[in-house]
């Protein structure tokens, strides 16, 4: 089978996807899975399938590095008294 650019592109398009717009897809693929599942009670492979995406989606998102935040202090309030700078104590442990 020969590949046309069209496959070029959807290859390429795959391949430069962002973080964020996975999480997004992968998120709105688990919503549609259980909201199949919901809509057939009596489908318990349906239901069992939803379900495992789910959780190893969760699994995925809990388990991925965590990045520190650079936030700015709050008008008036130092460094060491901004909401952000105790989140980012924390993710230095």
């Amino acid at each position: 089978m020969r590949s046309t650019p069209t496959d070029a592109y959807g290859k390429v398009n795959k391949m430069a996807i962002t973080p964020r717009a996975a999480e997004a897809e992968a998120f709105s693929k688990a919503a549609r899975l259980l909201q199949q599942a919901r809509q057939n009670t009596f489908d318990y492979d349906s239901y069992a399938s939803a379900l495992r995406f789910n959780q190893e989606l969760w699994t995925l998102i809990q388990n991925r590095p965590r990045r520190t935040r650079r936030c700015p202090p709050a008008s008036g309030a130092t460094p060491s008294t901004s909401a952000c700078s105790s989140t980012n104590r924390r993710s230095r442990r």
